[in-house]
């Protein structure tokens, strides 16, 4: 029997009137189990290396607020870390 799974995440600016930056991300991700992912997980990561972000994760509130560990980068940066993430 073939197993879905559907992970839904939130993340972004949750309280729109004291941060400078209103972005706002809703995420959802279909994976049947019985197919292989090591592919798009592999394209992932070389694309994070590509553009310098070395670790193997991205948290996207962070991301989108300029937070720890995303601080030090520019947006344009950081759209291309958040970028990097659509593997369709």
């Amino acid at each position: 029997m073939s197993v879905l799974s559907i992970h839904i995440d939130e993340s972004g600016n949750l309280n729109l009137s004291n941060r400078q930056n209103p972005e706002y991300c809703l995420t959802m991700v279909f994976h049947n189990q019985d197919e292989d992912i090591a592919t798009e997980i592999s394209v992932l990561n070389e694309k994070l290396e590509n553009i310098g972000w070395n670790e193997s994760f991205i948290h996207t509130m962070p991301l989108i607020r300029q937070d720890e560990p995303y601080a030090a980068f520019l947006r344009e940066e950081r759209i291309k870390i958040f970028g990097s993430s659509r593997i369709l």
